[in-house]
């Protein structure tokens, strides 16, 4: 069996250089031109894509990954996003799964400091309770 395990990386340069963001989650599905033809015609650009896939959309090599991320690392210096003021650990969110309501996104409380995280949000946990002082 193949590991459906992925990571999607970027960063911006410019006025923002330095900030960056990690996507974890799962492929959870491949789209070849042959079953999803017009998925593949609204996402393939011509100049972006026929130096690496000259055959075009319908290239042997070309498919589509739907991508699934359960959890999201980021860094912003230019909006003060960090586990830890002025620190290079990322800020961390998860992806919770819920019953009947699908899902929502917590910060990982166990990646930053109880003072940061009241000063981020102010003084209330993921699920709105008061934060212990």
């Amino acid at each position: 069996a193949k590991n459906p395990l992925a990571s999607v990386s970027f960063y911006t340069n410019g006025a923002s250089a330095g900030d960056y963001v990690v996507l974890r989650g799962k492929v959870t599905r491949t789209i070849d031109f042959g079953t999803e033809k017009e998925v593949i015609t609204k996402v393939w650009r011509d100049e972006d894509m026929l130096p690496f896939f000259q055959g075009g959309p319908q290239d042997d090599r070309f498919c589509l990954l739907e991508f699934k991320p359960h959890e999201v690392s980021l860094i912003s210096a230019k909006h003060n996003v960090a586990a830890k003021d002025n620190g290079w650990r990322p800020a961390k969110l998860e992806r919770v799964m819920e019953e009947g309501a699908g899902c929502s996104w917590r910060l990982r409380e166990d990646d930053i400091s109880s003072d940061r995280l009241r000063r981020l949000r102010g003084a209330y946990d993921a699920d709105g309770r008061p934060l212990p002082e």
